[in-house]
């Protein structure tokens, strides 16, 4: 595993194989996606009292432990006001902080801009400076995010890093996505356009995972991206997270486009790139969410296809890894 100081038990109380999360860790990484947690079963015991298996794995944050972006943001927001914490500063938005699907809803933390890294390099986030991890989050738990944006096609997205974003900073990425956003559903782009707002091959890999194992939570929520100037000033889809309720453990049929419902536990269905942008209590938009449009896009035939065909291909990474489990197992 990792060296860190954040981890994370999880009980996999729903998923009786208790192998969803780990071979979903494993494919991911055997595939090339970033950040993907390492992990480790372990029997805990709590003075001498068993109290069940657990998998320990890494905790989803920015840290030289997991997501090793360029820098963190939450650090050079908190130096720009005196190494302050600014949880206790007010939240600002344009609108009611309880807001869950009104379209281009921002919110924010009020505090001085930054203007330099912590090393004293400059600093401008209004053109796009720094790293953020984000998260695409059901609307009914959007209201306890501290920062974050919803899109112009009402995707609800917040700023996991940083948590305690200033204006600038959430002000960027609201128009970085929704310029994204614009691209990749309009019908007139080229792979090439993609290419210059998302990082098509992570974002064909989290996809493949996603309908292979018909994740109930396929781009509503535990979905992330990052994006860091010091790379590329793209969104890259990573790292994978949270697959417990996958691979058919769910039964029931759930509303994925306007007028149609599914159950996520038939192989042989479409599922993620069917599945619209999800609003509250089981209703949907009538717009395909930013994976399925990615899948239903000119990327299909060309970076899709081409990510599970061949000898190194998704295709043959999955079954070798269920064959490797299944002999542990059996």
């Amino acid at each position: 595993m990792n060296k860190g100081k954040k981890f994370c038990l999880l009980a996999n109380n729903v998923d009786e194989s208790y192998l969803r999360n780990s071979y979903t860790f494993a494919l991911a990484k055997g595939i090339g996606i970033d950040f993907t947690p390492t992990f480790q079963y372990v029997d805990l015991y709590d003075n001498g009292e068993y109290m069940g298996s657990y998998l320990v794995t890494d905790k989803v944050d920015v840290n030289s432990q997991l997501v090793d972006l360029s820098c963190n943001l939450d650090d050079v927001n908190s130096a720009a006001n005196n190494n302050a914490d600014l949880s206790g500063n007010y939240r600002r938005s344009n609108g009611y902080l309880s807001e869950t699907s009104t379209r281009g809803f921002k919110k924010w933390v009020e505090m001085n801009e930054p203007t330099s890294y912590e090393d004293g390099t400059p600093l401008d986030v209004s053109a796009g400076d720094g790293a953020y991890l984000l998260e695409f989050e059901l609307d009914e738990r959007f209201p306890d995010e501290v920062s974050g944006v919803i899109s112009d096609k009402g995707q609800q997205v917040v700023v996991k890093t940083s948590e305690f974003a200033s204006q600038a900073e959430v002000d960027y990425i609201s128009n970085f996505f929704n310029n994204a956003e614009s691209v990749l559903y309009n019908s007139s782009s080229t792979l090439e356009d993609l290419e210059k707002v998302i990082d098509v091959e992570s974002f064909a890999k989290v996809y493949l995972i996603q309908e292979l194992s018909e994740n109930l939570d396929s781009c509503s929520t535990s979905y992330y991206i990052y994006y860091d100037s010091k790379v590329d000033k793209r969104l890259h889809a990573a790292p994978v997270w949270d697959y417990d309720w996958a691979y058919g453990q769910y039964s029931n049929s759930r509303q994925i486009a306007p007028g149609r419902y599914l159950s996520p536990s038939n192989p042989e269905q479409w599922f993620a790139r069917i599945k619209n942008i999800y609003v509250h209590n089981d209703k949907v938009y009538g717009t395909l969410n930013f994976q399925a449009q990615f899948a239903n896009s000119v990327a299909w035939d060309t970076v899709i296809k081409y990510a599970w065909n061949g000898k190194d291909g998704f295709y043959n990474k999955a079954k070798n890894l269920v064959d490797k489990y299944a002999s542990i197992v059996y």
